[in-house]
């Protein structure tokens, strides 16, 4: 085989091996999965692949599928995790590895990934793994809420109530069992904010470590609470220079949204326009980042008199760009998208030295087989999944896409259609993921990246820039003691400088960074800018993959038709997600009933009793096996259209919605022999057909959904002998 060759196997290796991954991690049975591995090997030989690289393929099948199912097999708590502890109140030392906010009904509350060292109480034992703690809010009795924000990287003293996370039950609840099982997370400690207590350097680290722990594992804890410092320092910084809002938008669009908590409301709006990758730490960043870099020494080197040997590169450029990748990497962290990121760019950087051109697949194929080969059940983190294809999605996709437009076009209009090329590229390849994971897709997405194009580049630039001048001064006041004499006197002034010099470039930021809010605003608003839709079942992605395959395949020959098929069968996943959403979802837990439509207007009669907005609160700390399925279903609907809920308790509860003279949905109470009491039964009827209307049923929980396909079926000509009564759901 030639190298191409080789290069290709070695991209096609790498998917077979995610797949096997993920195969192993869903529990597909081993026979399917043998089947599965043949029939790669025969269509290996059919795209005239050599014998041993259709073997290959084949291997890295096997060996990925059989690493991933011993990783899901050892998927228990060990000894000396916190979920062993039998106690209903714990205290325990733990450094904290992310932290990010939510909304909650009582308030924003506080999400950590905490690595635990040791437990105080009940009994002292050391500890290992990860736990997931929760920070409610407190009342200092002014009314004002108090809430201690923990340093990323920092330890502290958490005490609060062990629980177990609750197992899925409806489609609309998220596996977070399953999830953070596969993240090492077994439990999690639910602790109020005046119950963290941080742990400074002069705490005994005998009592916070465990015994025997080594000198590197302390010099690495140290390092990682004085990036930590650096990190707070730069927020502290660039909200100081231009704004709450404004400081932690652009540090998220400089460092990710790791580093920073941004508000929920922002999170909201550049989600409903597609464009949330901005706020996400990720291989944008590290491109704009060592492009820059490039672009500088590349234009000081035409501008110099010194002529250019034969292509001799300067070793100034490619440490400079050294120093930006791995000053971003500590700052924004190992996330998938980081590490991707960071794998290529090196690997960049090492061809620039040895005078190689780099292929961006094997790069690419290079990062994902290092994430598998680390762990295996990363491949079904999302950010990972929409990170790698998205970038495989740019390099296998975009020239396709990029051959549709005649040749004529003039270069402004060139522009603008690479950039929609781009995006239309990224999203094909993590279609099916969007959908299945978000179920919902953003149709401004390719107008939104055009106008937002010529803003994220000079933000993250400048904010890069900022933040590495902040970042020098703050490592210069942590590390040069106070009292150093003729030092500090020189340090100090230069120190003073420096930060002037990040005020006055957040200061020209922050204009960009209004623009780029203002767009996001206006996008979010327009109408029908968010489509809700049903994931696609197996068989539709297997078959959109194929698709796309198959576009590529015929696209090598022929560009413009292979781009055409893929175009294709991203708008029939997207139309078969539409028609089997739920138009209609009915939920009845025995004394409520939640009625939620996201296309459909719902006009209360005055019989009802609307919730009037407000989602009911849970007080207190519940136990583990509780469940308040309204309450999570009023979660899952966030940012949609305001459900109606009913009280079955009051008198003359009812509900009708017709459409064309249909009855789409109707409900009422049937009253119990006796008097109205708890738990009456409900009665709903529709004229939608039955097979348009799923059930789903657990623990005295009713969840229907009417599919929206069952709307086509309404307006479709019918004889009269064919009309019958409405159908019974349930009586």
């Amino acid at each position: 085989m030639t190298s191409i060759k080789t290069s290709e196997v070695f991209v096609v290796s790498s998917l077979m091996a995610a797949l096997g991954a993920i195969l192993a991690l869903q529990k597909v049975p081993w026979v399917f999965c043998f089947a599965l591995s043949l029939s790669f090997f025969l269509l290996a030989l059919c795209f005239k692949y050599s014998r041993k690289a259709a073997l290959a393929l084949v291997l890295s099948f096997g060996l990925m599928y059989a690493s991933g199912f011993r990783y899901d097999a050892a998927l228990l708590p060990a000894a000396n995790d916190l979920a062993q502890v039998r106690a209903h109140s714990v205290t325990f030392c733990a450094s904290v590895l992310t932290c990010k906010t939510r909304d909650s009904p009582g308030g924003v509350r506080q999400v950590l990934e905490v690595a635990p060292s040791r437990l105080i109480l009940p009994w002292s034992h050391p500890l290992g793994g990860r736990v997931l703690v929760l920070i409610e809010p407190i009342d200092n009795g002014a009314g004002q809420k108090l809430q201690t924000v923990p340093g990323w990287g920092g330890t502290y003293l958490f005490t609060g109530l062990l629980t177990r996370p609750a197992a899925r039950v409806f489609s609309f609840e998220p596996d977070q069992r399953r999830r953070l099982a596969l993240r090492n997370i077994f439990c999690q400690v639910t602790c109020a904010a005046d119950a963290i207590n941080p742990l400074g350097p002069e705490t005994d680290s005998s009592k916070t470590t465990a015994p025997g722990q080594s000198g590197l594992t302390a010099l690495a804890r140290r390092c990682a609470s004085f990036v930590a410092s650096v990190r707070e320092g730069i927020i502290r910084d660039h909200c100081l220079a231009i704004g709450t809002e404004r400081g932690q938008l652009l540090t998220s669009m400089v460092l990710g949204d790791r580093a920073v908590s941004l508000s929920d409301s922002i999170k909201d709006t550049f989600m409903k326009v597609g464009l949330s990758h901005l706020l996400a730490a990720s291989g944008l960043n590290l491109t704009i980042i060592v492009g820059s870099v490039f672009f500088i020494f590349r234009r000081s080197r035409a501008s110099s008199s010194t002529p250019r040997g034969g292509g001799e590169r300067p070793l100034s450029q490619t440490l400079a760009a050294l120093i930006c990748v791995l000053f971003f990497v500590s700052l924004a962290g190992a996330s998938p998208s980081v590490t991707r990121a960071t794998v290529m760019c090196l690997l960049l950087l090492w061809s620039t030295c040895i005078f190689r051109k780099l292929a961006p697949g094997a790069a690419l194929a290079g990062a994902l087989w290092l994430a598998l080969i680390l762990d295996p059940s990363s491949i079904l983190d999302v950010g990972l999944q929409l990170s790698y294809g998205a970038t495989f999605g740019i390099i296998y996709f975009y020239p396709l896409l990029a051959a549709l437009p005649a040749r004529s076009l003039s270069k402004p209009l060139a522009w603008l259609y690479s950039i929609a090329a781009v995006v239309m590229a990224a999203q094909l390849a993590v279609l099916p993921v969007q959908i299945s994971c978000f179920q919902k897709m953003s149709t401004l997405v390719v107008p939104a990246n055009i106008l937002a194009e010529p803003l994220v580049a000079p933000i993250t630039v400048m904010g890069f820039v900022s933040s590495f001048i902040c970042a020098l001064g703050r490592m210069t006041t942590l590390l040069l003691p106070h009292g150093a004499g003729i030092v500090a006197a020189l340090l100090c002034p230069m120190v003073s400088l420096l930060a002037k010099t990040a005020v006055f470039i957040d200061f020209f930021s922050g204009f960009l960074l209004d623009l780029l809010l203002a767009l996001a605003k206006v996008l979010a608003a327009l109408p029908l800018s968010n489509l809700y839709l049903a994931g696609p079942p197996v068989v539709s992605i297997v078959f959109y993959y194929l698709a796309l395959l198959l576009a590529f395949v015929d696209g090598l020959a022929r560009p413009a038709r292979g781009a055409g098929l893929a175009l294709g069968a991203g708008l029939v996943l997207t139309a078969q997600s539409f028609l089997f959403s739920p138009i209609l979802e009915v939920l009845v837990d025995g004394t409520r009933v939640v009625v939620a439509s996201d296309c459909l207007s719902l006009n209360a009669a005055p019989a009802e009793l609307p919730c009037g907005g407000k989602r009911p609160s849970v007080g207190g700390y519940l136990p583990g096996f509780h469940r308040d399925f309204v309450l999570s279903f009023l979660r899952s609907r966030k940012g949609r259209a305001q459900p109606l809920c009913f009280d079955l308790a009051s008198a003359g509860g009812g509900y009708r919605r017709c459409l064309a003279g249909k009855t789409l949905l109707a409900i009422a109470s049937a009253p119990q022999p006796g008097g109205a009491g708890e738990g009456r039964p409900v009665c709903l009827s529709s004229d939608l057909p039955p097979a348009a209307i799923k059930l789903e049923e657990a623990q005295g929980v009713r969840l229907y959904k009417c599919q929206a396909w069952g709307l086509l079926w309404l307006f479709l000509p019918r004889r009269e002998a064919e009309i019958t009564a409405p159908a019974a759901v349930h009586g």
